[in-house]
């Protein structure tokens, strides 16, 4: 998802918060570019690390115009050139 930050980021802030008694909250996407079972479980692992924190978790990724979701949509065939974004579509990985 070409997110600039890495789990033991989002675990290490979330300590932080816990340590502080400040109120966290994560929100995940899950089923995106490349996706797999292992991904997923991987994911899932994450997501029990995080205490005293509110989980958020989505199943696909908004297309938007213009961004590189819609360029690998475009590519595997999730949508067409024709395909009009205004009414939100959302990208699921196949696997």
């Amino acid at each position: 998802m070409n997110k600039p930050f890495t789990f033991d980021e989002v675990h290490h802030f979330n300590s932080l918060c816990t340590d502080l008694e400040l109120a966290a909250a994560h929100f995940i996407i899950m089923g995106g570019p490349k996706e797999t079972y292992e991904t997923l479980n991987e994911g899932l692992r994450n997501i029990r690390a995080l205490t005293r924190s509110v989980i958020f978790v989505y199943q696909g990724v908004r297309v938007l115009p213009n961004t590189l979701m819609e360029k690998i949509a475009l590519e595997e065939g999730v949508l067409s050139k024709d395909t009009s974004l205004l009414k939100p579509t959302y990208y699921h990985t196949a696997h």
